[in-house]
Formats: structure tokens, C-alpha cells, sequence
């Protein structure tokens, strides 16, 4: 059975001082929905200038976990081409091409090609910053077989998911958590509903917006949450992070949630490890499904 790949990558953190490379996460699932979990997978990058022209490809052969999550650095792989360091990103626009061989068969499958945005400039030296550093962090949760839409202004950290990870979860960076909405000012989180279908209608889009704190230091394990809504019946605490209890703290119509229990095709894991996700819980689609909508959740410092 040809697998079906979802792929989400985080395009624009820089690992560390000493890494020159870029944090990638792919969560793959077979044509069934179901993860491809503990299982080999071959990975390949190509860097193109310009969206044509390969200046850099390289092979990772990662294992993917038990919930189907592959974790690599880009510049780290076996190279097949050219030199990651001597990369001229801030000269011209580049692209990142992405292959997978899931050992079914098939052979490497293209998962289609997203031009980088700003941040992976910093790898020049003119910009360099490290992972204490990263003011632009940006999540992309998409089937990558249609290519993204280009982000043409970057929060501090947003997360989007479209129709293939329909009541999945993805994780939320807990470092990156803590750095936003650990301090006295808390956090400024933002849930979208977009383009999604209701009584004929169709690219609706709704959001809530809320002022969110996140306690900077665990209390015997567990991390106090509270919410500052504009409706003051939603104002107050709404859980404890990594108390074994399924806290919903920001949602848009019952649609997207950011929560701090996993979910995997609808069936919740429960809130069993530290740091927060965001939930695709209602599709909202037409009755042939052929209008999907996107859940996106942007936080900002």
C-alpha cells in the first residue's frame, strides 16, 4: 500500500551555536491515516536557488518514533552534493525540496518543494543567531504535496494544520512555550477556524484571541495555566500542564483547540508528558469534503 505522508517541518530554528543546520520534523501516516510508527525511512533534501537550480542535497535514514515522528537536521545528512556552509542564502531565494522512501516500494516520493522564509538567512554570518535567539520560530504542520502558501508576516511562533491531520495533535516547542508565555506579561495566543464550510458558505474564518500565562517553573511537575479572555467568563485558571488531567485552554468553536493532551485519530493519549499541543478536532467540510479548512494557532510574545 502506497503510504500517504504528512509533513511538518520547522524550517527556521537554528539548532545551536555549535550546529549549522535546521531543526526538521515529519510526521508520517500510512494511506489509512494510521501512523508509520518505528520504522526506517530515507529522507532527502535538495536546497534549490532560485526554486531551480540544486545548490545542496543531502540523505538522512532516521527511525521513526511510536507516534510516527521523524527528527532530523537539515545540514547534518549524508551529502549527495554540494557544501551546506558555503550556501549564499542572503543572495538569492531558496527552496527546500523534500523526498521519502518509506521501504514500500515506491521508491523516493516527492513531497512537493517550500521556499524557505527569513530566519534560515541567519545561518549567514551577517545575521548568525543562536537557539537562545530564535525571535521568528515558525511551525508549519501541512501535507507538503500542495505546496504551502508563502507566510508573508511571521509571529513569533505559528502553527498551522490542514485537513491530513484531522483530530491529530502536534507538539508545541516547550522551550519556546516557556520563552513567550513563561514571564509576568504572559503571552498573546491567537486560535483560527479558516476557510472552513457552514450552511452553504463557504471561506468562512473565525478566531478568539486571549492573553495566556504559563508558570516559568513547575510546581512537583506540573506547570499552573491561566487565561485572560475579552469575555470574563473565560478568564481564570485552566489547568495544570503534565498533571495526567486533559486541560482545553483556548479554542475556536469547538474546532481548534490548544490543549495539553495528545491526540491521534481522535483517540485523546491524555496529557501524559510536559508541554503543550494543537488539536484539529471538527473538519466542518461540505458533505463531499472538497472544502477543508485549516487550523492555525499563532503566539506571540
Amino acid at each position: 500500500m502506497k503510504a500517504l505522508f504528512t509533513f511538518f517541518s520547522l524550517l527556521f530554528v537554528l539548532v545551536g551555536i555549535a550546529q549549522n543546520g535546521i531543526n526538521y520534523k515529519a510526521l508520517i501516516k500510512d494511506a489509512n491515516g494510521d501512523v508509520i510508527a518505528n520504522q526506517a525511512v530515507t529522507i532527502q533534501f535538495q536546497i534549490l536557488e532560485n526554486g531551480t537550480t540544486n545548490v545542496y542535497q543531502e540523505t538522512h535514514n532516521p527511525t521513526t518514533d511510536a507516534n510516527g515522528i521523524a527528527i532530523v537536521n537539515i545540514g547534518e545528512g549524508t551529502v549527495d552534493s554540494g557544501n551546506f556552509l558555503t550556501i549564499d542564502w542572503g543572495g538569492v531565494e531558496h527552496f527546500l525540496n523534500v523526498q521519502v522512501d518509506t521501504d514500500d516500494g515506491a521508491g523516493l516520493v516527492d513531497l512537493g518543494t517550500t521556499q524557505f522564509m527569513s530566519v534560515p538567512y541567519a545561518l549567514s554570518a551577517q545575521s548568525a543567531k543562536t537557539s537562545e535567539d530564535n525571535s521568528n520560530f515558525i511551525e508549519h504542520y501541512l501535507n507538503t504535496a500542495t505546496v504551502p502558501t508563502r507566510e508573508e508576516k511571521s509571529p513569533d511562533l505559528i502553527i498551522t494544520m490542514d485537513y491530513s491531520l484531522y483530530r491529530d495533535t502536534v507538539p508545541i516547542d516547550h522551550q519556546k512555550l516557556l520563552d513567550l508565555c513563561g514571564d509576568d506579561n504572559g503571552c498573546k495566543v491567537t486560535v483560527i477556524m479558516k476557510d472552513y464550510w457552514q450552511g452553504g458558505a463557504i471561506g468562512r474564518s473565525a478566531a478568539r484571541t486571549a492573553t495566556f500565562f504559563y508558570s516559568s517553573t513547575p510546581q512537583s511537575g506540573t506547570y499552573f495555566m491561566y487565561v485572560v479572555d475579552e469575555d470574563p467568563e473565560n478568564n481564570g485558571n485552566v489547568g495544570l500542564d503534565n498533571d495526567n488531567t486533559i486541560s482545553h485552554i483556548i479554542n475556536a468553536f469547538d474546532a481548534c483547540y490548544l490543549t495539553d493532551s495528545i491526540f491521534v485519530n481522535g483517540a485523546s493519549l491524555g496529557d501524559e508528558d510536559v508541554g503543550l499541543h494543537f488539536l484539529y478536532w471538527t473538519a466542518y467540510t461540505n458533505s463531499t469534503a472538497t472544502i477543508k479548512k485549516k487550523c492555525i494557532c499563532r503566539i506571540e510574545d
